[in-house]
């Protein structure tokens, strides 16, 4: 406690809130070193497409990463994912992060350091306006620690890392300058307010989903903060309803949106399985805010830690809300912002939990949290448990949170890391451009996919196309039926993890029967399992699975290696994990 008063001491200078800035800015320097890894890619390559048509459609085609078209285009041409929904759509409308991109690939489209350093801008920008937000809001010592919570949190890690996330930052820019701009007009009588705080949530909106976010937070405004009867706090609202309105319109008349994906749910679309995933992912977004535990962790758990994960998720959640249940009490404000932090969970929820989603949830929660330790430190007669509780989260996010940042914004490497073993054992000779690589069974469709995008944007050989039969991380049975035929069995199905639902979402079980034919082959689906996962597939090529037009491997651990096809009649065991 000693200690912390000393820190809130420092923190009611004038130029702390700078100072704050800076450190964070350092402690961000090694997203620097980040290397562009997975989506920026598949971007680049678009860029260029469109560059060539003489069109803008980049501004409109950088986040469509699946559609009905496309998929069947990159299934014939790329890697070719066969289970995918038939109506698989994963079409994100970003215009204003996709111009941002659109000036890295003209600029400097070989350097990631460039990449990064440009998304190091909007990382300034935005903890600028956040600054501007509390320091309105908030006594300046308070303000300041919500900055430095909000500023140092490790959670800001993979966004800084991650050039394709660069739109959480705009988003959550022009978010906070939409609250600051609102309560300017609301308390200062400023008429330019009128129109600038729903141009701005316009803005928001172009620049990302998240920035839906913003609308949590103004309903908050107008329950705990505004004045009048309700019926008026919520009539100043509509000017930002009904922006919101011509977006969710716009958008979903222009194509936009997710269907079919287990990873993407849109509450619109697919609202029971939205509703299931809130069960699971607001919690351990929750946990990705309050703890040290990224919440993108529990995605790559086998199913009993993950649900270990989620039990401790519920945990701290209770235990926070117990510490900070005095401060909500006796705050107007504190309720305006936890408000806004959980509402805005919602629409966040929508695609698995990660902490690169965690802008606006922390852009509530901050405050709140500092609004608590102020009253620790002004009232210190808090029970023994909201002391300890407090101090706890004091400790994960001033303490351990900027020790982590720099780690994390280096998250890419690793992820490059991970990456490399397929990389780097997929045949990259000139006599491969050719052939058709088949993959008999894989953990995950992302490397392959991944290395395709990358040998394409740097022009290097890879096969013409690739076959990949399964995901799973258990072990398959292999018969080769005949000449052309292979049969894969799995008792407990295929595609069983999280992770495997990218492509094809629960909500659109297998069937027995339902088959997918390719230029080059045939997938039927024989059997499955009672939760609608194939347990036997049948895959019929278009020659002997002796010619040389195709190249066999399989996976092992993180890497690809040669596999042959059993002879006629002969089962053979394939475990993808070491």
């Amino acid at each position: 406690m000693r200690l912390f008063k000393w820190f809130w001491a420092r923190l009611d200078r004038p130029a702390a809130h700078r100072i704050i800035v800076g450190v964070a800015l350092v402690l961000a320097l090694p997203a620097l070193a980040a290397p562009i890894v997975m989506d920026e890619y598949a971007q680049l390559l678009r860029f260029r497409e469109s560059r060539e048509a003489g069109g803008q459609s980049f501004l409109q085609s950088a986040f469509v990463f699946a559609n009905p078209d496309k998929q069947r285009h990159d299934s014939e041409h790329g890697v070719g994912i066969w289970w995918a929904a038939p109506d698989l759509r994963i079409a994100l409308w970003r215009p204003i992060a996709a111009a941002t991109q659109a000036i890295d690939f003209q600029f400097w489209p070989s350097s990631a350091p460039l990449m990064h350093l440009h998304t190091l801008l909007w990382f300034g920008l935005m903890l600028a306006a956040v600054a501007a937000l509390f320091q309105r809001f908030l006594p300046r010592a308070t303000a300041n620690l919500a900055l430095a919570l909000y500023a140092w949190d490790d959670a800001r890690g993979i966004v800084l890392s991650w050039v394709a996330n660069r739109h959480a930052l705009i988003s959550s820019a022009l978010g906070a300058l939409v609250l600051l701009v609102h309560d300017k007009r609301r308390r200062d009588a400023w008429s330019a307010g009128a129109w600038l705080g729903p141009a701005l949530l316009g803005l928001a909106l172009l620049a990302s989903e998240m920035g839906l976010a913003t609308t949590a937070f103004l309903l908050g405004y107008a329950l705990f903060m505004d004045q009048g009867t309700l019926l008026q706090r919520l009539a100043r609202l509509a000017p930002y309803a009904l922006i919101t309105l011509v977006w969710q319109v716009s958008y979903s008349a222009a194509g936009f949106g997710a269907v079919g994906s287990g990873a993407y749910l849109h509450p619109l679309h697919e609202p029971l399985a939205y509703a299931r995933g809130l069960l699971s992912r607001v919690p351990l977004l929750a946990l990705g805010q309050l703890t040290p535990i990224a919440s993108d962790a529990a995605v790559y758990l086998p199913p009993t830690a993950a649900a270990a994960v989620l039990v401790l998720a519920l945990l701290v959640i209770g235990l926070a809300a117990r510490a900070v249940a005095p401060v909500l009490a006796t705050h107007a404000q504190a309720r305006f912002w936890m408000f806004g932090a959980v509402l805005a969970l919602l629409p966040l929820a929508a695609v698995g939990p990660s902490d690169r989603n965690l802008c606006f949830v922390g852009l509530g929660i901050a405050p709140v949290l500092a609004l608590a330790l102020q009253q620790l430190v002004l009232q210190p007669a808090a029970a023994n448990g909201a002391r300890w509780m407090l101090g706890t989260l004091a400790v994960f996010n001033l303490v351990l949170a900027p020790l982590l940042l720099p780690l994390k914004c280096l998250y890419m490497r690793a992820l490059e890391a991970a990456i490399l073993p397929t990389t780097q054992s997929l045949p990259s000779d000139r006599a491969s451009r050719d052939k058709t690589l088949i993959i008999a069974a894989s953990a995950s469709e992302g490397p392959v996919s991944v290395t395709y995008w990358q040998r394409d944007a740097l022009n290097k050989p890879r096969p013409q196309r690739a076959r990949l039969l399964v995901t799973t991380f258990g072990e398959s049975t292999i018969t080769r039926v005949d000449d052309v035929t292979l049969r894969l069995h799995r008792d407990a199905g295929f595609f069983e993890g999280d992770m495997h639902t990218l492509a094809r979402g629960r909500s659109r079980p297998f069937q027995p029967g339902e088959s997918v034919e390719l230029i080059d082959m045939k997938a039927t689906v024989i059997e499955v399992t009672a939760d609608g996962l194939p347990s036997t597939i049948e895959f019929r090529f278009n020659s002997a699975l002796e010619s040389p037009e195709w190249l066999w491997m399989r996976g092992a651990g993180l890497q690809l290696i040669d596999w042959r096809p059993p002879r006629i009649g002969e089962t053979v065991v394939v475990g993808v994990i070491l």
